[in-house]
């Protein structure tokens, strides 16, 4: 049997079930792993000339494609032992308020695995956390360890309000903590 030149040994490329570029349209390699003797192993097949380089371009593409998924699965799996950051204390200086006066509050914070720490700040509806509006009581992803905080609308029967911390470290870990603050009238 005679061979023309123009005819490519290529290998079939599926793609959604369809084979692409492939001699005749009977499918002829299996769909499974990424290894050889069978298993997602692609058989060389005689194929149809390639006329036009978009054509060889998407085949080309198939194929680094269905490469990177086969390289990509069996990958490790990599577990992050990431170790949450802990409060040593978080205190409010002073820690009695007035009409008219403010508190900081700073948080002792530290991580074990040396990672940035950011801060979210809540408080409850007596305190205005400095920069916010007097309804918004929380402020997230902060980089400083101390922030200020005025006081509010205040009942005459509250005697007290509080400030909740959380230490983050972006990694998945976490801490958590409350500080109470007196309140004058």
């Amino acid at each position: 049997m005679k061979r023309n030149p123009r005819h490519l040994l290529v290998p079939a490329v599926f793609l959604g079930g369809r084979v692409l570029a492939s001699g005749n349209s009977n499918p002829v390699a299996s769909v499974g792993g990424c290894g050889p003797q069978g298993k997602g192993h692609v058989p060389m097949r005689r194929a149809r000339p390639i006329r036009s380089l978009r054509c060889l371009t998407l085949m080309v593409f198939s194929i680094a494609l269905s490469l990177a998924a086969c390289r990509r699965s069996t990958a490790p799996i990599i577990r992050d032992d990431n170790r949450s950051p802990t409060i040593q204390s978080l205190l409010a200086f002073p820690a009695r308020i007035g009409p008219g006066d403010s508190t900081i509050v700073v948080c002792q914070a530290f991580d074990a695995d040396s990672d940035t720490l950011v801060y979210d700040w809540f408080s409850d509806s007596r305190l205005v956390i400095k920069g916010n509006a007097p309804a918004d009581h929380d402020l997230y992803d902060q980089p400083s360890n101390s922030h200020v905080f005025y006081y509010g609308w205040v009942s005459p029967s509250d005697t007290s309000a509080w400030v909740q911390c959380i230490v983050r470290d972006h990694k998945g870990g976490g801490a958590g903590q409350i500080v109470n603050i007196a309140l004058n009238h």
